[in-house]
């Protein structure tokens, strides 16, 4: 009977051991996913990962992280709410933390992991000069926009270039794996005085019976809602490939995708020099670095005849180990501004 209870208690030491070992490894899975930007397959191994050992305040972390690179604010608040109820949250997990919770609309709530992070930056967030210039803009919707996400505008003579992940009447889209969100390609519209801004006024007036045809939605490609979306048309559900509010298709169609500058994966934003006939522009490298960071952004120049980009090249800003992308060029072209994750930032 002593050897049998001993067995027994070996055998279950052992799954013990293994059961560790697999959840010690999955992690390690997720974080590497992570590092490589791969949000939403890390995101689907953190939460096996907590599932497992509910204690894990590391994993409950990362799992917020995720959330919040893949904007799902509402689930991040959740993973971030259970690994501060694990222990103290480092100063950068108390900023990420008080985000989200603005982001969800809970300001007061925010305002205490703010202050965690940084009295000063907490105590000009509650001053009411944080959102002081908000109210010098009115922001509406234009005719020219779709269900997707359209962004990154800039200036082009009379027009305007910019970027969308919309369908453009295929019956599918390339997805980006690390926010699970379509790639992104370049648009140009001519002339920005054909462009209507799009309210529920201008609705009502186009509709002969003086209703609505669709209700507004804040996000329109189908993730959570940030305190940074805008309303937008449509409604909230499938994506179609027509306009739902039947008042805009014509105007949509405006909007041209640019000619020999979109690749398969993210192109744009992108920054005209004063006259015109050239550009710099961010896109999508199939670049692997040693770490293992896939898919990085970088910089490139071009020519642009008012049709047809041409003569593309690589800028030497670039590289396999960071991104640098957002390019801003001053107005008498001789600096360029751009973002980037390189080290010494």
């Amino acid at each position: 009977m002593k050897h049998a209870i001993k067995f027994i208690t070996v055998v279950l030491a052992m799954l013990t051991v293994n059961v560790a070992i697999a959840q010690t490894a999955a992690h390690k899975r997720a974080d590497k996913l992570y590092g490589q930007n791969l949000y939403k397959e890390a995101s689907v191994l953190y939460q096996h990962v907590v599932k497992k050992d509910s204690t894990n305040k590391a994993a409950w972390v990362s799992l917020g992280n995720s959330y919040r690179q893949l904007g799902m604010p509402m689930k991040a608040e959740k993973a971030y709410f259970k690994a501060a109820s694990l222990g103290e949250l480092s100063a950068q997990e108390n900023f990420y933390y008080a985000t989200v919770l603005a982001a969800n609309g809970k300001d007061g709530e925010a305002m205490q992991y703010y202050q965690k992070y940084n009295p000063a930056y907490a105590a000009k967030y509650n001053s009411g000069d944080f959102y002081a210039d908000s109210t010098l803009w009115k922001v509406s919707n234009t005719s020219v926009s779709t269900w997707s996400s359209d962004m990154g505008a800039a200036w082009y003579k009379k027009g305007i270039v910019f970027q969308s992940a919309r369908k453009n009447n295929c019956s599918f889209r390339r997805t980006d794996r690390s926010r699970n969100n379509a790639f992104y390609d370049l648009y140009i519209v001519d002339d920005t005085n054909n462009v209507k801004k799009i309210t529920p006024e201008y609705n009502k007036s186009v509709n002969k019976k003086g209703k609505l045809l669709a209700k507004y939605r804040k996000n329109d490609d189908d993730t959570y809602n940030t305190s940074n979306d805008t309303r937008t048309v449509g409604y909230w559900g499938t994506p179609l490939l027509y306009d739902s509010l039947k008042v805009v298709k014509a105007d949509i169609k405006m909007a041209k995708k640019m000619k020999g500058i979109n690749q398969r994966f993210n192109d744009g934003p992108v920054s005209f020099y004063a006259s015109g006939d050239s550009l710099i522009f961010s896109r999508q490298s199939k670049k692997r670095s040693k770490s293992g960071k896939r898919f990085v952004l970088g910089l490139y120049s071009a020519k642009f005849d008012g049709t047809k980009v041409s003569d593309i090249k690589e800028l030497p800003l670039n590289s396999a180990e960071y991104n640098v992308t957002h390019p801003s060029l001053s107005a008498d072209g001789k600096t360029l501004y751009f973002a980037s994750d390189m080290g010494g930032g």
